[in-house]
C-alpha cells in the first residue's frame, strides 16, 4: 500500500484527498492541516486561475476578461501587499482526457504540455497533462 499526504484541510485539500482515495488503488491518504473546523472546511479559500470558454460569449471578450484578470492578479502577487492579500504564484498541473482548449494559454505564465517523462511520474495515466 502506498501512502500519500495532502497538505491542507480546506475545500481544495479535502477534495484532492477524496479524489486520490477514489481513483488510485491501494493508497492510504493522510490530510495534514493546522486546524480542522467542525462546521466548515476552512476560514480561507484557495483560488486557482484557470481560464476557460463560456458558451455564448465571444472569444474576444473572454480574452479581455482573462488578460485583465491575470494582469490584476499579477500586479497584487508582485506587490508588497501580496502576503496580506494571501496571494502567491504556484505552478500546477491540468489533467485531462482531452486537450486543454481554454483561452489564455498564451497569457498565463509558462503554460505548456508536459513531457513524456513528467506524465509518467503520476500513478494514473491521463492522455493530456499541461503545466503552468
Amino acid at each position: 500500500m502506498r501512502n500519500i499526504v495532502v497538505i491542507g484541510g480546506g475545500v481544495i485539500g479535502l477534495s484532492t484527498a477524496v479524489n486520490i482515495q477514489e481513483t488510485i488503488p491501494n493508497v492510504q491518504v493522510t490530510v495534514i492541516a493546522e486546524h480542522f473546523e467542525e462546521e466548515t472546511t476552512s476560514h480561507v479559500a484557495a483560488g486557482i486561475f484557470c481560464p476557460y470558454s463560456h458558451p455564448g460569449v465571444s472569444q474576444e471578450r473572454i480574452r479581455t476578461w482573462i488578460g485583465d484578470s491575470f494582469a490584476h492578479c499579477s500586479k497584487i502577487i508582485n506587490s508588497a501587499e501580496a502576503v496580506e492579500a494571501g496571494m502567491m504564484r504556484l505552478s500546477g498541473y491540468f489533467f485531462g482526457r482531452q486537450p486543454y482548449v481554454g483561452e489564455g494559454k498564451d497569457i498565463i505564465y509558462d503554460f505548456r504540455v508536459a513531457t513524456a517523462i513528467e506524465k509518467s511520474s503520476f500513478p494514473i495515466r491521463f492522455p493530456y497533462v499541461h503545466l503552468t
